[in-house]
């Protein structure tokens, strides 16, 4: 590490030029560092033995030295520096001493000077040199410079605690108008503070930064004080570059949290240290209270500000932050929630989407925990009373998160209670951060110790966590603990029984805070569904946790069809029975019971929904209901849209109003809020209000078409099912409107429902189909098992079902949205209806009870249209419409630093001078007519030495084979199969031709060969034709131009050939790691192969979605944003971005963007999906090897069209790939 230097026998006063330890003076030929030489550096001071060198500064060196005195030797540090250096620039060396003792005063990271003398000093090569000599304390430790020349990756809260004590020590000589010129890490000592000494408050308390010497002090001018704190500003940053370089260098080995907290410091560094004296130069403290924010960001997210990024966001309430619950939910007086609350286990049920994780969430200690009022948010000891009068903490997991291993949906769970607890014990980590912020004396000191030890108690064979000396450190080693057991580890296991373990675990977290003592313990367990588990799981997982406990207790949530499965009592001898065992919440029914039961407060509940994520959302106009944007209509009057024969034009107009809206549900909020968000996109703002019906009715038709398109992905007979019921309800309607007219008396038929009864032939086999429709969303399970129990006495409950048809599935059949009559199946008729749904509109009305009509009350159906709004939101009329600011946080100005880390990239034409300096040629016998025409382009400009990967298929082999005999090629080959990257067949100065090289395999080679040898050459030569063809998509895009349905140019597609088929094995190319408690941002590419990017999004469940879009109007391209948007309509927290499909440039730059966005910024998890084309798999790849990516999938196809894959070839380009130094 260079430095400036002055020699100690020719000192020169302006020779202020950067050197090394090692460069040699030219007059005396020694080197700058000769004093700290074994074989130059004195063993003797005066009385002084010389133990071993320290380090060096512009003017001296620094020893520790020992002294023997009567009673014991001591320890000191000894400061050299020779009088010619002081007689050069006219300094006094004792005032300089006199002033440090000064400084040192009440200094907190200042050691202290002893005494100061005089000797001519003999070193070893008979040099004797006349200096000066302080003697100051000696600190225990290392010196900073050490540190930095270490091997060992430093702590990333130990950089940020070395920073900030060196801006106290730069304080500490400011306010003393002190200025150093010499403060070098050589001069600083990083102390292990014994455990008593531990500073309280700090990032890391366990040490300690002293400055045992800063060189000549008045030196500098002192009439700008401002240019030296930037220059001190400077110094600091280049201790946290240097310091976070080792973290940051090694993206695919450094723990996530680490990387995210190294990068965030060096992002703030960029702010705060700016190169420019004319910018405003920040304060010691400002700068301190930076680095204690970026630990704050990852540690303490609940203090960042609530914004909803679209209306939908986080209507999934898994993807959203608890501490954020409190803002969106709807529980007046929290009725719910006093429910949910009572002592003993409980299972919340319902449908999919009517909210039962957000209730639960609300549970969650971080949710009660944020201020519920603006007195709370004024005084925390508000937030503290309530609390405690609460006096429960709930501690959350997930299912779809802990518990998912991808594609293993029949496999029994690996290791699920030791995952519990151990994720348990994390999130009781949380809470005990979080309420340690709200009152720093209710957590005791040794708190997340306590942690450690009922893990280590309870789990066995797990590493002991007596070396470990913070909670962050204990943090990393649970999160570490977890990704054992995720990936099998099979040696660790609880030690006793659920029942046991788990009540150790709530009496480890009441031992953590006094306020806890008495507080019931809530395990709260989300989404024990059978679309994550299945059923053995589930009857595993539910029965061990059925317990019942004085300081704890589960709260599950699952949907209704899942309870009525066989759950048995703990210890899995007999049926658990509600009442005794656990108690029953359903949500489901509550939710639809508040909207359909009453007109008025079911559409004020769905408003307030609505309303409330409106306030969050700066998208949406601030002066205005959700009730004024949409307008009204009765669901009467829809119904006689639907039924009156009349032109398809005024069929565009059916479905509209906050009726509407509140009729589509049946449950599922969800669908509301998705419908809601639709509704505002499609509104074009400066059209009057409310807003048109043919707008909001496209809507409706386009959120079907998307639901009712991914169910024939999955399943023609599901399709089938809900086709033929809304195809049945659609006729029903429209007949009794005909009746009604004949009979002068309107009685509109709406069925919306199908009350099941089991009763012959395979009752197991019906029964598993019928949780298929639930399992598949198209119907939801109604009433409940208690229901089951007690109004049908005589029967098996497990036989007989109320399926509610979900609406959404139907409006493209032009359905009614009141819930006023039901279809009855059973026996034979029922299973042909379950057997053969394709003709289940015939058999559904075949069935119709001829002398019995089964009628429902529906309020919403009610003739009254006096809603207004509720009275504490209703705003002022749309005549004073006010748009928010469209002020999105642009990160362009700070995306600069994440830029300089990823890879330079310069394309170039091929030519003789693009491979000048290449050596060995890689590529492969791949089957596309690109991969022949591409080893002919660049073989014949230089017969380079070549590697070819061989596949399955034959491919281009026997061509490329004569090739190389034709230009008397050396090759070798290697089967795909046998590759170890350990031992990388890229080396240095290889060209890697990727034309035919799948993408898998061209993401691990190209960060292989960056990561070993810092360089690779790019070979790419397109073809002119890619399946399916342009040509082809133009046909079906010209027939589809007057469909509104999107969806149905998919289906289309689907007959077209494509190159390629399914079903699509998802492969992780990283190593897989586990951290359920961070959300999960997936990056995707869209292509004409849709199915690819859908099969992903199919198995794994992700936070937010970003898909990335190409540019140009090819079919090919139209086709991909077709694909795209029907995906932003179906997947939550989806977002499109155009991009160049064929830019690296671009992508690895829109990529890093959203990575600084969502790993940096919100502490996302970042994945990346290889779901279009080569050139973004090489983005991919580049971005992986310079930043932390959790993983990255590849989308396998299970058979490839090699005849119809690609057609031709296009012209070859190279892109010559470096690491960014």
């Amino acid at each position: 590490m260079k430095d400036k230097f002055s020699c100690f026998l020719h000192p020169k006063k302006d020779d202020y030029a950067e050197k090394s330890l090692d460069d040699k003076c030219p007059e005396c030929n020694l080197p700058y560092g000769f004093p700290l030489l074994e074989d130059f550096m004195p063993e003797i001071i005066n009385e002084y033995k010389i133990v071993q060198p320290l380090g060096r500064g512009f003017y001296g060196a620094t020893y520790l030295a020992e002294r023997d005195t009567k009673i014991r030797t001591k320890k000191v540090v000894l400061k050299i520096v020779p009088k010619k250096i002081y007689q050069l620039f006219e300094k006094d060396f004792y005032n300089e001493c006199r002033t440090h003792v000064e400084a040192a005063i009440e200094a907190d990271h200042i050691a202290n000077v002893d005494d100061a003398f005089d000797e001519i000093i003999e070193f070893k090569n008979g040099e004797n040199i006349d200096c000066y000599v302080a003697i100051l304390d000696y600190i225990e430790g290392q010196t900073l410079k050490s540190y930095i020349h270490s091997t060992v990756l430093i702590p990333v809260q130990t950089i940020a605690q070395i920073a900030i004590d060196c801006l106290r020590i730069l304080d500490e000589l400011h306010k003393r108008n002190l200025f150093h010129n010499d403060l070098h890490f050589g001069n600083l000592i990083v102390s292990d503070l014994k455990k008593n000494n531990y500073r309280i408050g700090e990032i890391n308390g366990a040490i300690k930064v002293y400055v045992i010497d800063f060189g000549s002090s008045g030196s500098k001018s002192q009439s700008d004080p401002e240019k030296n704190r930037l220059g001190d500003l400077h110094w600091v940053a280049k201790i946290l570059e240097i310091l976070s370089k080792k973290i940051l260098d090694s993206p695919n080995t450094s723990e996530e949290r680490d990387f995210r907290l190294a990068l965030l410091l060096e992002e703030r560094a960029k702010i705060i240290f700016p190169s420019v004296s004319s910018q405003r130069v920040f304060s010691f403290d400002e700068v301190i209270l930076h680095i204690r924010q970026v630990f704050t960001q990852v540690t303490s997210p609940w203090k960042d500000p609530f914004e909803l990024r679209s209306f939908k966001d986080s209507y999934n309430a898994q993807t959203l932050s608890p501490w954020f619950v409190p803002y969106l939910l709807v529980d007046d007086e929290d009725k719910w929630i006093s429910e949910i609350t009572s002592r003993g286990p409980q299972v919340i049920t319902g449908m999919r989407g009517c909210g039962k994780t957000m209730l639960i969430r609300a549970l969650q200690f971080h949710a009660r925990a944020t201020p519920q009022n603006e007195t709370e948010k004024k005084e925390q000891s508000n937030i503290l009373n309530r609390l405690r009068k609460d006096n429960y903490l709930g501690i959350y997991v997930s299912c779809t998160r802990l518990l998912d291993s991808l594609g293993s949906h029949e496999q029994s769970l690996n290791s699920p209670f030791e995952r519990l607890f151990v994720a348990y014990s994390l999130e009781a980590l949380n809470a005990i951060r979080h309420l340690r912020e709200l009152n720093s004396n209710a957590i005791k000191s040794d708190a997340f110790k306590i942690i450690a030890e009922v893990v280590e108690a309870n789990i066995s064979n797990c590493q002991p966590f007596n070396q470990t000396t913070s909670e962050y450190e204990i943090e990393k080693s649970l999160v570490s603990i977890l990704n054992i057991l995720s990936k099998g580890g099979q040696n660790l296991k609880i030690s006793s029984n659920p029942a046991i373990v788990f009540n150790e675990l709530a009496k480890a977290i009441r031992d953590c805070s006094h306020n806890w003592s008495s507080t019931y313990i809530l395990f709260l367990l989300d989404d024990v569904s059978t679309r994550f588990l299945n059923d053995q799981n589930i009857i595993s997982l539910v029965s061990s946790l059925l317990f019942q406990s004085e300081v704890c207790a589960f709260k599950f949530t699952t949907e209704a069809q899942t309870l009525e499965m066989v759950i048995n009592s703990p210890g899995n001898i007999e049926q658990a029975r509600v009442g005794r065992d656990y108690q029953i919440f359903d949500l489901g029914e509550q939710v639809n019971d508040k909207i359909h039961s009453n007109k008025n407060e079911g559409i004020a509940f769905v408003e307030k929904i609505l309303f409330k994520r409106s306030l969050y959302h700066s998208g949406h106009p601030k002066n205005i209901s959700p009730s004024d944007l949409l307008g009204n209509q009765t669901l009467q009057n829809i119904a006689i849209s639907i039924a009156t024969e009349s032109k398809s034009s005024s069929k565009k107009t059916i479905y509209h109003g906050i009726t509407a809206i509140a009729g589509v549900c049946v449950g599922d909020i969800g669908d509301i809020i998705t419908l809601y968000e639709k509704i505002l996109k499609n509104w074009k703002k400066n059209t009057p209000l409310p807003i048109s019906p043919k707008a909001q009715n496209e809507s409706y038709l386009e959120l079907c078409n998307s639901r009712i398109f991914d169910i024939n992905r999955r399943s023609t007979k599901l399709f089938d099912f809900a086709e033929s019921f809304a195809e049945a309800a659609h006729h029903l309607l429209v007949q009794s409107y005909k009746r009604s007219k004949t009979a002068n008396k309107l009685r509109l038929r709406q069925y919306s429902s199908i009350f099941i009864n089991i009763s012959s032939g395979n009752i197991h086999e019906q029964n598993k189909q019928v949780r298929e429709l639930i399992d598949a969303g198209i119907f939801n399970f109604s009433g409940g098992p208690e229901a089951s129990r007690t109004n049908r006495q005589g029967l098996n409950p497990q036989q007989q079902y109320k399926l509610t048809f979900r609406k959404i599935y139907g409006l493209n059949k032009h359905i009614g949205l009141s819930q006023s009559d039901r279809f009855e199946l059973s026996g034979e008729a029922l299973e042909k209806w379950l057997s053969n749904p394709k003709n289940g509109k015939e058999i559904l009305i075949r069935n119709l009870a001829k002398d019995t009509i089964y009628t429902e009350v529906d309020a919403l159906d009610s003739e009254e249209t006096n809603f207004v709004g509720d009275k504490g939101y209703q705003t002022n009329l749309f005549d004073n419409i006010k748009f928010p600011e469209t002020n999105k946080k642009n990160h362009e100005d700070n995306l600069a630093f994440l830029m300089d880390k990823l890879p330079l990239i310069y394309p170039q034409e091929i030519s003789l001078s693009a491979i000048k300096k290449i050596s060995t040629y890689i590529s492969s016998y791949g089957f596309e007519e690109a991969t022949l025409a591409s080893a002919k382009n660049l073989l014949s400009l230089k017969a380079i030495p070549a590697i070819f990967i061989e596949f399955d298929e034959i491919g281009q082999k026997e061509s490329i084979k004569k090739l190389a005999t034709k230009v008397d090629l050396k090759y070798s080959e290697v089967n795909y199969t046998a590759f170890d990257l350990k031992k990388s067949i890229v080396k240095a100065s290889t060209l890697l031709d990727i034309t035919g090289i799948p993408q898998s395999l061209i993401f691990k080679l190209v960060a292989n060969s960056l990561n070993k040898n810092g360089e690779i050459s790019i070979a790419l030569t397109k073809a002119k034709k890619y399946y399916p063809l342009n040509e082809d998509i133009t046909n079906i895009l010209d027939k589809s131009k007057e469909s509104e349905d999107k969806t149905a140019i998919l289906k289309s597609i689907s007959e077209v050939l494509k190159g390629e088929g399914g079903p699509y094995k998802i492969i992780p190319l990283l190593p897989v790691e586990t951290n359920y408690s961070i959300r999960r941002v997936l990056v995707a590419f869209a292509s004409a192969k849709h199915e690819r990017l859908y099969s992903l999004l199919d198995e794994r469940e992700f936070d937010r979605i970003i898909i990335i879009i190409p540019k140009g109007n090819s079919s090919r391209n139209r086709l991909a944003r077709i694909a795209a948007d029907i995906a932003l309509t179906r997947f939550n927290n989806c977002e499109l971005h155009e991009i160049d499909e064929d830019s690296v440039d671009e992508t690895i730059k829109f990529i890093a963007l959203q990575y600084q966005t969502y790993f940096i910024n919100q502490n996302f998890s970042f994945e990346i999906a290889l779901s279009g084309n080569k050139i973004q798999a090489l983005s991919a790849a580049l971005v992986s090897q310079s930043l932390k990516i959790n993983q990255c999938w590849y989308i396998h196809p299970s058979r490839w069209d090699t005849k119809r894959f690609t057609k031709g070839a296009e012209k070859t380009i190279i892109y010559k790939i470096k690491n960014n130094k």
